[in-house]
């Protein structure tokens, strides 16, 4: 028929990170794990195609002339939905949320996460004990920075 096997542009990247960096990939990790051209991007090569794809998950990135995956936070951008909230609430993957002013839309899967706990850890190891500049040990140290930190957050 015709056809021929080529490599798309996200096969070249041999890692997760790699591949996420790049805005046309996705890692896939259902199987052995392969960096896999985004859905949108490999599927609609033009502004008409895109805006009208039947999942109803892709939108023309205008800037970058391509086309890119809809994601939750593109509801609250008033140049593309002035308003957010029937879209977003019309879209499976996410939700309204009414907890801040103005409303924002957010992905559902995060939607219920707590807050973000920060775990702070400590080498315990004996060289910790030893002075350390001005300090008289290193947990001393470490503690001075943390608390220093804490104060900029």
């Amino acid at each position: 028929d015709g056809s021929a096997c080529a490599e798309t542009k996200c096969y070249k990247h041999a890692d997760e990170v790699t591949c996420n960096l790049d805005t046309d990939c996705d890692w896939d990790s259902t199987g052995c794990g392969l960096c896999v051209e985004k859905y949108c991007f490999d599927t609609h090569k033009d502004k008409d195609s895109c805006n009208n794809d039947q999942k109803g998950v892709c939108r023309w990135d205008d800037a970058n002339n391509k086309c890119v995956d809809k994601v939750c936070d593109d509801y609250n951008n008033p140049a593309l939905y002035p308003d957010m909230v029937c879209p977003c609430s019309a879209d499976p993957r996410c939700m309204v949320d009414k907890s801040v002013t103005p409303p924002v839309c957010i992905d559902q899967k995060y939607s219920s996460c707590p807050d973000l706990d920060v775990v702070v850890s400590f080498d315990a190891s004996c060289s910790m004990d030893k002075s350390f500049g001005r300090h008289p040990n290193g947990f001393d140290a470490l503690m001075e920075v943390l608390r220093d930190w804490v104060g900029t957050v």
